[in-house]
């Protein structure tokens, strides 16, 4: 086995412990929409690196500089892209509670008479 298919099956086990840690995370606000997330991620986190692990090698000895880059640019697009989904989930969150606050602030001025 040549030097970047190790690393990519390495990168695919890492992705995999690191998804089954995002399984215990919401992201999404309605059931479908978590599961269509959850099924990306294992794609980008699991599935793209096994696929570049199988890519049959015409140069024994020597890798294409093509494949090299792209097993060593894939963790960093999939951290990228694991990272955007938790982002947006703290955006959710704060979009949430900064809609919650106005509206306590919205009725308790209604409450006392106006602002």
């Amino acid at each position: 086995m040549n030097r970047a298919a190790h690393n990519a099956r390495l990168s695919a086990l890492i992705g995999a412990g690191f998804w089954l840690v995002m399984l215990l995370i919401r992201t999404g606000d309605s059931n479908e929409t978590e599961l269509i997330q959850k099924i990306l991620l294992l794609g980008i986190l699991v599935i793209v690196p096994l696929g570049l692990s199988l890519i049959p090698i015409a140069q024994a000895e020597t890798d294409s500089i093509l494949y090299r880059a792209a097993v060593s640019a894939q963790p960093v697009g999939a951290v990228a892209s694991a990272f955007s989904f938790l982002l947006a989930l703290v955006h959710l969150r704060q979009s949430w509670a900064c809609r919650g606050c106005w509206l306590r602030r919205s009725s308790g001025c209604l409450a006392s008479g106006g602002c």
